[in-house]
């Protein structure tokens, strides 16, 4: 399947929008944002005549105060010992997505993932869901998910956190795979017309037709994910976007790496930008 590149908008800035709903983490339908203090950010909200971006990551807004400045995601040089992501051969894609899913979700179970390794870390959990009647195994998905939250490139180092999985009601953020349409719902206020992902409030929103086709400048899908999702939770941890320092750089984890590299290297994790 040929997975067309992002399209060109004809704004790039990140619009500013206060999340509205009131439902509980523990009981969100699949069309309500959660609980509406924290701000909602799309990482790109094309006017109404712009044609839908190929993909974004959504984001909280600013990153909190000085998310900027914290170590190990600032947008300068290719420093660190962590070489660039292989750009392998690209990764076998499906030809279709769903639109629209059932609005139901397979939930993981936490098991012996509540445990952490650190117990004088933060304790930092998450709750992964995969929304009904996607072609997108809930375990494996899960698993994947916490491995690359807990790899030692990740967050955990630098912030000081350890990730582990828990129900939705107890969770600091819920990670949800979502159709296009349903991701739409749970990220409104935002327009994120069934090509963007969102994070919003304690949600942090995965569209299906990201998470299976990623973009053309990624040609490892698995390295594709890894940045999502590593992206979508550095928001949740208070970090704002990056641009890119330069050409032939690797790109910060928080540069809108689906919007374009711009001359950077792709780059999963927040220890390597």
């Amino acid at each position: 399947m040929h997975v067309p590149r992002t399209l060109p908008l004809t704004s790039a800035a990140a619009v500013l929008l206060l999340a509205a709903g009131c439902a509980s983490a523990g009981t969100r339908p699949a069309g309500e944002a959660s609980p509406g203090h924290s701000p909602v950010i799309v990482e790109e909200v094309p006017e109404a005549t712009a044609e839908a971006s190929g993909s974004a990551e959504g984001g909280s807004a600013g990153g909190g105060a000085g998310a900027g400045d914290r170590a190990g995601a600032s947008a300068g040089g290719g420093g660190g010992h962590f070489a660039p992501p292989a750009q392998a051969e690209a990764t076998a894609m499906p030809t279709d997505v769903p639109a629209a899913g059932s609005g139901a979700w397979l939930t993981a179970e936490p098991g012996d993932r509540t445990e952490v390794e650190d117990a004088s870390a933060r304790r930092f959990s998450v709750a992964i869901r995969v929304e009904e009647g996607l072609p997108i195994p809930l375990e494996p998905t899960a698993d994947f998910i916490m491995r690359t939250l807990r790899d030692d490139r990740g967050w955990q180092e630098l912030e000081g956190v350890a990730f582990a999985l828990t129900d939705p009601g107890g969770a600091d953020a819920v990670i949800s795979v979502a159709s296009p349409d349903t991701t739409d719902r749970l990220c409104l206020p935002s327009r994120t017309m069934g090509e963007l992902s969102c994070r919003s409030g304690d949600d942090v929103v995965l569209n299906a037709r990201r998470w299976l086709s990623a973009t053309d400048e990624f040609d490892s899908l698995e390295v594709y994910r890894q940045y999502l999702v590593n992206h979508e939770v550095g928001h949740a941890l208070g970090h704002g976007h990056e641009s890119c320092s330069g050409p032939g750089e690797r790109a910060p984890l928080m540069q809108q790496q689906t919007k374009g590299l711009h001359g950077c290297l792709p780059n999963p994790w927040p220890s390597a930008g």
